[in-house]
């Protein structure tokens, strides 16, 4: 007579409801049917203490499903409806199905009536443009989570890979981030969405030099991802926007010395943020999905800024006021907070790339009356910022030191710095007023010496900030405003320097720079 079936036989006969002997590591029917054998790795739940005895009675069959008070599932629902999901040939855990992206209050009295918006007067471009609506309470819960209840378990060589991301690369993510989304929780995603996992396996790989095992984790990425975007909800995935960032590094990492770089998931990540469009976001927002929409900016600034052309964002975007702080205020509210102001300067730098960039032709009025806007924005945040954003040290050069040495507490503080000066080296150089179509060679303006005063500071933070990799990328794609402007030889040789350094330390391509600095410094024959 035959077994009944059994709620601890394997994975693979209990999705195909049938009777399982239990036999380890292979069972009977997947060894006649040549069937992959998946056992669940055991679990355990500490049940909460009920002194009712009335209440004993029930209280087994909810514990067995729930994990620190979150609701769960039969484990034969489980795997009925998410056996699909179980894939690789690898082992699976259950895991809860509450989101891990859920928000804290940051503005009590709900969104604000008053916005900013410096790019308001300013014309879009004819290009596609566009700033999604990503930071509303009512967000659906993480697609991470709906891409399967089931946590992957690694294996050596993807686990290796997702700490060397961990340790060295969620960093360049979260240099606008006080609370590194990034670097704590994508190690954590990847675990429920094997897109995010293959996208950060390429990432960490490429970064390591493992070609093979990039190149394999890309495709599998890419194949993957074209599944997920004919599915629905996909506005709604904020693993798959993770997903698509990051891979956009790992296209950045494999720029080739012609600086050629076709942003083949830049279009894909404007597909999917376009649906979700909305006027007004949080600067201060703390999730994820946020995270993951602020260094897509980044990425566009970077692209708009090396081809001069306006970013893919829209101009009319608002951001909600970053709350002030409170004498019993949280830590977490203070990340928050230092999080929404650097944000800020973020912002106002896209405004004033979409301002430089855009091609629009108007009066000279018109467009001195859209730049002192953007002038005036970036001057209130210097009045404005918290104190903690001064840098906690600052002499100036001297003879043994290029470049003026500043030092700041935290990445998202120099990061901050550094898109602050950005966008006064942008607002001073295309700022609409006569001037002198011919200069005299190896002679620099009056408007030319203050880009320069900001251009060695940004030098000089970056120098002093070696690991801060978020600062040396924003110094690559500023070289293509102002590197025609640096005439002293110490300083051309420093500036060589830290591009040399951050490819050979970092793997960040920057040959292709370094020849087209050469190439605009050669003396005139």
């Amino acid at each position: 007579m035959g077994k009944y079936r059994s709620k601890t036989g394997c994975v693979t006969c209990r999705t195909r409801r049938v009777k399982c002997d239990e036999e380890r590591p292979v069972c009977g029917q997947c060894s006649k049917k040549n069937r992959t054998c998946s056992w669940e790795t055991p679990s355990f739940h500490i049940r909460q203490y009920q002194p009712n005895e009335n209440n004993r009675a029930g209280s087994s069959s909810r514990d067995r499903g729930q994990v620190d008070g979150e609701d769960g599932v039969g484990e034969e629902d489980e795997v009925e409806k998410d056996g699909d999901h179980a894939t690789d040939g690898r082992q699976h855990a259950p895991v809860p199905r509450a989101s891990p992206f859920q928000r804290s209050a940051f503005h009590d009295s709900g969104p604000s009536s008053e916005t900013f918006s410096p790019g308001a007067g300013s014309s879009s471009s004819g290009g596609q443009s566009f700033l999604p609506h990503l930071f509303r309470e009512n967000s659906s819960p993480s697609s991470a989570i709906q891409s399967g209840l089931y946590a992957q378990i690694l294996t050596s060589s993807e686990a290796e890979l997702v700490i060397h991301y961990s340790e060295h690369l969620g960093r360049w993510m979260d240099c606008t981030d006080a609370s590194k989304q990034f670097t704590r929780r994508i190690p954590l995603l990847v675990q429920q969405c094997p897109i995010l996992l293959n996208a950060v396996v390429a990432f960490a790989a490429k970064h390591c030099k493992e070609i093979p095992t990039a190149e394999q984790a890309y495709q599998h990425c890419l194949n993957l991802l074209i599944d997920r975007l004919n599915s629905e909800n996909v506005t709604h995935d904020d693993a798959l926007l993770c997903a698509i960032v990051t891979l956009r590094f790992v296209e950045q990492l494999d720029v080739a010395l012609t600086g050629g770089d076709f942003e083949q998931h830049l279009t894909g990540a404007s597909a999917i943020l376009t649906a979700s469009q909305g006027p007004i976001i949080d600067p201060a927002a703390p999730t994820v999905r946020e995270a993951a929409f602020w260094i897509y900016v980044r990425q566009c600034l970077y692209t708009a800024t090396v081809h001069q052309q306006p970013p893919n964002l829209d101009p009319r975007l608002e951001l909600l006021p970053i709350a002030p702080p409170r004498d019993d205020e949280k830590p977490s509210e203070t990340m928050m907070r230092e999080t929404g102001w650097t944000n800020v300067i973020v912002f106002f730098c896209a405004s004033v790339v979409n301002f430089c960039f855009d091609g629009v032709r108007a009066s000279t009025a018109t467009r001195m009356d859209q730049w002192t806007q953007l002038w005036e924005a970036v001057q209130r945040w210097k009045r404005d910022r918290p104190s903690s954003f001064d840098a906690i040290h600052y002499s100036p050069a001297s003879e043994t030191s290029v470049f003026p040495q500043i030092w700041f507490a935290s990445d998202w503080h120099a990061t901050a710095f550094g898109f602050a000066h950005f966008a006064h080296i942008l607002l001073i150089t295309y700022k609409p007023s006569p001037r002198f179509a011919i200069r005299v060679v190896g002679k620099l303006q009056n408007e030319d010496h203050q880009v320069m005063s900001h251009v060695q500071e940004l030098c000089g933070v970056c120098k002093c900030s070696p690991s801060n990799v978020g600062n040396l990328i924003l110094l690559c794609h500023t070289v293509f405003i102002w590197g025609a402007l640096m005439y002293q030889p110490r300083e051309r040789n420093a500036v060589i320097e830290l591009l040399t350094t951050l490819e050979s330390v970092h793997s960040w391509p920057t040959a292709w720079i370094v020849a087209l600095l050469t190439e605009e410094w050669e003396p005139a024959t």
